[in-house]
């Protein structure tokens, strides 16, 4: 049986050995009079996750009475969590030349915005709503001061520098409580973008009052909340009624809606934590095994055992997830080899 299961996972899952490369690449998404750009390698959820944020932010500064152009530009370390650095500027959005990463001539520079407008860089290995909408509030009402205040300011983890309003200023605006303008913006569900393959009934996540709200939509009114989350890493659908919902990138939950109206199932799984993951920092690859199985997959480096003359190895691992039970196996091979 274990090995029958080994080879089923192989064929459904062609690429679960190889690693998911780190090539970024930039992603442009326009709401309104606001533009938002992330950088990031393939397949990150942040590119979703900023979708959500433009989306507030066209809102609030809608709100405010706010009618020129705004750039929320954001540069993903998924490297690790490193130090975040944010930015408040006003202008074009020209590109610092060390961004470019290759995609342009050396020296090359280039404007975001047709005309100047607030411009928000930040970069973190994970965008926080609240964050972002505190700093666009900011901005939107000290429009002058920013003109008049904005200097050049190294990022942190890099030798590129960005305009900005002094760090100081933005130390004090990012811990500040949640103002009323941006709760009010908020309280209307703000649903992740649809992508690829996903169809409509199914389970999504939306953004509401501060939280990752993972629900299912049988087709018509009926809704159903699954889980609440802080912040969402990865979000993978293994049907259309079923997902692996990544809180950080080494746990997850399982979640799973109704089939069908009055089928009674369950609605979360208890939080998973992905042992030895060795700082694994890409999205994983998840699939369905028929109802009652779930392959986990993903690779990363590793170094050689003692005596080997390649320093450095790759490591395969499948973990299976089993709904029924709630539980995971961490590593298909391991229990082959032990079996």
């Amino acid at each position: 049986m274990l090995k029958r299961l080994l080879a089923l996972v192989l064929t459904l899952l062609p690429n679960a050995n190889t690693v998911l490369a780190d090539e970024p690449g930039y992603s442009i998404k326009d709401c309104g009079n606001v533009k938002v750009r992330i950088c990031t390698g393939d397949g990150y959820e942040e590119v979703n996750k900023v979708a959500i944020i433009g989306e507030l932010t066209r809102r609030l500064t809608e709100n405010m009475g706010y009618q020129e152009p705004v750039l929320l530009d954001f540069v993903h370390a998924y490297g690790g969590a490193g130090t975040a650095d944010h930015f408040v500027s006003f202008g074009d959005g020209t590109d610092p030349g060390a961004l470019d990463w290759g995609s342009l001539p050396a020296g090359t520079t280039t404007p975001h915005l047709e005309s100047p407008g607030i411009v928000i860089t930040q970069v973190s290995h994970s965008f926080d709503v609240a964050t972002t909408l505190k700093l666009v509030e900011y901005a939107a009402a000290h429009v002058d001061e920013i003109k008049r205040d904005q200097r050049m300011h190294q990022c942190k983890s890099s030798s590129w520098s960005v305009p900005s309003i002094a760090k100081d200023k933005i130390a004090e605006i990012i811990p500040a409580p949640v103002s009323p303008a941006i709760e009010k913006v908020w309280k209307k569900w703000t649903i992740r973008p649809k992508t690829g393959s996903e169809k409509f009934p199914g389970i999504n996540y939306c953004f509401k009052d501060g939280k990752y709200i993972v629900y299912y939509w049988s087709g018509s009114r009926y809704q159903r909340c699954l889980l609440s989350l802080d912040d969402i890493y990865d979000f993978q659908k293994v049907s259309s009624w079923q997902a692996i919902v990544f809180d950080t990138p080494e746990s997850f939950y399982y979640v799973a809606g109704d089939r069908y109206r009055g089928t009674d199932r369950r609605a979360c799984s208890k939080r998973h934590v992905i042992e030895d993951t060795a700082n694994y920092h890409r999205p994983y690859e998840a699939l369905s095994l028929g109802d009652d199985k779930i392959a986990i997959c993903f690779s990363y480096i590793v170094a050689s055992p003692p005596g080997s003359k390649i320093p450095m190895m790759m490591k395969h691992r499948t973990l299976i997830y089993r709904p029924e039970q709630d539980d995971l196996v961490q590593d298909l091979d391991e229990l082959l080899d032990n079996r």
